[in-house]
């Protein structure tokens, strides 16, 4: 799949806590042979903190398109071009969270399951782990001027916009914390943009194996075609998902 601008328009974004895991490194130089610039930055603290530098630098640096790719997530290179020839605003690919059977992702209200794999699509999604996200210039320009987001760290010299903040929302029974992608999240919906995810990327978790779609819903088994049932309540963790059975007749 094509890009629809030159990989150097593209900046690729490596928040990275400790090390960075070697099936993530290889794809990254990948992307870099490919033109991306790519820039790993090491040893944060606090991932909103780090987040929102980045963006601030990146956006001040020239950059049209902001690629945020987590230092544990395996992926393909070629997902990159994939999610930036959609030519959307906000696009992510999804991967589950390491331990609960959950997705790192909050899906729209009443969703009942999701497709993944050959015959996955496009998706909106509430809220989106910042795992693999590709984001455009108009999301970040709207959320802060639309928002009046300040512009701090002037007199250190190195100026960031609070665009990852965390922020608490209501919700049915009291408020909900988010952290800081889901928070981005939260306030690209305040200005009229929606993630979209696409169900086809597969990616892999890193924690103590490699984690992947099915393991948001069922045992390890791998399979080329997967459906993610969401339960009827919107914050419940249990989850049921597997291959579709055989049709009928």
């Amino acid at each position: 799949m094509p890009d629809p601008a030159p990989p150097s328009s593209c900046v690729v974004l490596v928040p990275a806590g400790g090390a960075i895991d070697p099936g993530c490194d290889d794809a990254l130089r990948e992307l870099e042979r490919r033109g991306h610039p790519v820039w790993r930055y090491r040893g944060y603290s606090a991932v909103d903190a780090v987040r929102n530098q980045l963006a601030s630098d990146a956006l001040a640096a020239g950059f049209d398109e902001l690629m945020w790719i987590d230092s544990d997530v395996v992926f393909d290179p070629a997902d990159v071009a994939r999610l930036r020839a959609h030519e959307l605003p906000f696009t992510c690919g999804l991967y589950p969270k390491k331990g609960p059977r959950q997705f790192a992702c909050e899906f729209l209200p009443g969703t009942p399951a999701v497709r993944f794999g050959v015959n996955g699509g496009l998706v909106e999604v509430r809220y989106c782990g910042f795992g693999f996200t590709h984001v455009r210039r108009a999301v970040f320009e709207a959320v802060r001027t639309r928002l009046g987001l300040p512009i701090a760290n002037q007199r250190f010299g190195s100026l960031r916009v609070p665009y990852f903040e965390p922020m608490t929302v209501p919700e049915p029974g009291g408020r909900w914390s988010l952290s800081e992608d889901y928070a981005f999240c939260e306030r690209a919906w305040q200005v009229g943009f929606t993630p979209v995810a696409d169900t086809r990327i597969r990616l892999w978790h890193v924690g103590t194996y490699r984690y992947g779609w099915e393991d948001a819903g069922s045992t390890k088994e791998r399979f080329a075609d997967y459906t993610f049932h969401l339960p009827a309540a919107p914050h419940d963790n249990p989850a049921s998902a597997g291959p579709l059975p055989p049709p009928v007749g």
